[in-house]
């Protein structure tokens, strides 16, 4: 939801994380055009915007031509925009705009601590789990709204993912280095071996 108090409105069926969140995006926007699509009330009270739908705010992933989703208004963050530009102001004001989200997300894993990590359970369930934690985080920011804290919560959790993806990494790099080694090694000594006989 773009106005306070911020809630989760829409849940879709998990994917692989090998698919990008626009490609997944592409094949089922059509389920958000008849919410997003303005009352003639809406259209009268913002009777400058001639647009007859609201738009959905993406982060930096969303860019992509009209025509990938047809009938959907899209705005998305600024890839790289020039600096000190006004694409670059606008990003940031954007960007600012889509914190709701992390502190969303921030709230969720706080809450219901088998979101914080690679989900163990079933997944035959996993879609239904997801969704009622949805809907339960909603249930607590009526109880207390969304603060920068929950954003930082998020954050803190994606930097710590992906130190640990960058130490699997590192390991996966000098194993398969220590491999080569060794094995070169083992071939100059059967070498030396076979050259002193």
């Amino acid at each position: 939801m773009a106005t306070k108090p911020y809630y989760c409105l829409f849940v879709q069926p998990a994917v692989v994380g090998s698919i990008h969140d626009y490609t997944y995006h592409e094949e089922n926007f059509k389920s958000y055009i008849s919410y997003l699509t303005k009352t003639p009330a809406e259209q009268l009270l913002f009777r400058a915007d001639p647009n007859t739908s609201w738009a959905i705010l993406g982060d930096k992933a969303y860019n992509g031509p009209p025509t990938d989703t047809p009938g959907l208004r899209r705005i998305a963050v600024p890839k790289n925009p020039p600096a000190r530009s006004q694409t670059e102001r606008d990003g940031h004001e954007l960007a600012e705009i889509r914190v709701a989200v992390e502190q969303f997300f921030g709230r969720l894993e706080q809450k219901w601590a088998v979101f914080r990590h690679c989900y163990r359970w079933s997944h035959d369930h996993f879609d239904m789990d997801f969704a009622t934690a949805c809907w339960l985080t909603n249930e607590c920011i009526q109880e207390r709204e969304l603060v920068q804290d929950d954003a930082v919560f998020h954050r803190t959790l994606l930097d710590a993912r992906a130190i640990r993806q960058q130490e699997r990494e590192t390991k996966r790099i000098q194993a398969r280095n220590t491999w080569y080694a060794n094995k070169k090694r083992k071939n100059t000594l059967s070498q030396n071996s076979q050259n002193s006989q």
